[in-house]
């Protein structure tokens, strides 16, 4: 594999050449045949006994040269720190190797604490998109970097692109919010250009069908007279191998079918130590309610949250579960269906209840519960409920230490 980094020679007037090697990885440190270790501030170190942390920095690492890692060594000189939080590294990388890895050059610098609404969009806090997410033939986002980046109270996301947070330090104490929200904002991305056909459309006074992603969506109730109701995609149940947000449900059918709701939204942190003690929350919403005897509609699905660090510390909630179908009318208007809540990250969020003979909408997929179908209408004149939305997809690159909860259970790659 061709080196992405090379040496560097600095010739200023008067003065001898300096030559300083940055790293990427591990594997690009290595001397007389011994391996080394890539420290954080891109320069290589190799194990020396007379260090107090075991390693000291190579020849060619700038003003950390032959200068020890960590606290001050046995050789009583004074040893090489991180560079200082506002002072960017030559160069970081992130996610490891694969699609999801990711470089900065320079890397990032400074905290960063995201808070209030970010728009994907149009954000100036979002830099250049890396060359390697382009490569990978990831679609667009906007990425956020700090060497520390905080979120310690709500941060409510949108915008046509995903997001992608990177930094060496991430906590999550707040809430970082990708989730859509019934009669409200999409989440970042939603929907995914990926989401399948539905295979049946809902006739007459049918319900539409919920959304699916990881777990296949609620099929809608049937109409008045056995009308038919829509029918759930397939479940996608390899998982993404890409970042991407979830799908939108199935609309009810004939007029004044309430709006389905919509898949939540795509987010992925990229980090070396990674502390969840707050909220990220990717769900789907729930459908609007219909009127007249339109279908009610279906719940859109959870979307997709991918963290990737060597350190992940969970004692928060991570969700992205679906929203609830809408029911049916009775020649009035029917009821909604709720947005999943985040402080009950295993618990549906529940379909439209039905009244006076219309089907109830389907309750979303939550924890290990699958999405609930449409209930069919009873009565003439009456419509069936919309399906549940599926659960979406959470993927993380190591397993997490901590007692937090994830809803659905997450995916080491």
């Amino acid at each position: 594999m061709r080196m992405k980094l090379a040496l560097v020679l600095a010739i200023t007037a008067g003065c001898l050449p300096t030559t300083q090697f940055h790293c990427e990885t591990d594997n690009d440190c290595a001397r007389s045949g011994a391996s080394g270790t890539c420290e954080g501030v891109g320069f290589c170190s190799f194990a020396d006994s007379d260090c107090s942390e075991g390693r000291r920095f190579g020849d060619f690492s700038g003003s950390y040269s032959n200068t020890c890692v960590g606290s001050t060594g046995s050789d009583g000189g004074m040893d090489a720190i991180d560079a200082p939080p506002d002072v960017p590294e030559p160069r970081a990388c992130f996610g490891g190797t694969g699609a999801y890895g990711i470089c900065f050059d320079p890397g990032p610098s400074g905290t960063v604490n995201l808070t209030g609404t970010l728009d994907t969009d149009t954000d100036p806090r979002c830099v250049d998109t890396p060359t390697e997410w382009t490569t990978a033939a990831q679609a667009g986002a906007c990425f956020v970097t700090g060497k520390t980046v905080d979120i310690t109270s709500t941060l409510a996301v949108t915008g046509s692109r995903m997001l992608v947070i990177a930094g060496r330090t991430i906590n999550v104490t707040g809430v970082l919010d990708v989730a859509s929200h019934r009669g409200g904002t999409k989440g970042p991305s939603s929907p995914a250009a990926a989401c399948a056909a539905f295979p049946t459309s809902p006739a007459a006074s049918g319900g539409g069908a919920g959304a699916s992603f990881m777990t296949a969506g609620g099929n809608g109730g049937l109409g008045d007279g056995g009308a038919l109701a829509g029918t759930a995609a397939a479940a996608d149940a390899a998982g993404p191998l890409l970042l991407r947000p979830g799908c939108t449900g199935q609309s009810g059918a004939a007029g004044g079918a309430g709006a389905a709701g919509s898949g939540g939204g795509a987010v992925y942190l990229a980090a070396d130590t990674l502390t969840i003690t707050g909220t990220i929350n990717a769900s789907g919403a729930g459908a609007a309610s219909s009127t007249n005897t339109a279908g009610g509609s279906g719940g859109g699905s959870g979307g997709m949250i991918a963290l990737r660090a060597t350190t992940i510390t969970m004692n928060g909630r991570v969700v992205a579960n679906g929203g609830g179908g809408a029911s049916g009318t009775n020649n009035a208007a029917g009821n909604t269906g709720a947005d999943p809540t985040p402080a009950q990250p295993t618990v549906p969020a529940a379909g439209g209840s039905a009244t006076a003979g219309a089907g109830a909408g389907g309750a979303g997929a939550a924890g290990t519960t699958a999405a609930a179908p449409g209930s069919a209408a009873s009565m003439n004149n009456r419509s069936g409920g919309g399906g549940g939305g599926a659960s979406g997809y959470i993927e993380v690159s190591i397993a997490p230490t901590g007692t937090g909860s994830f809803s659905p259970a997450p995916q080491i790659r």
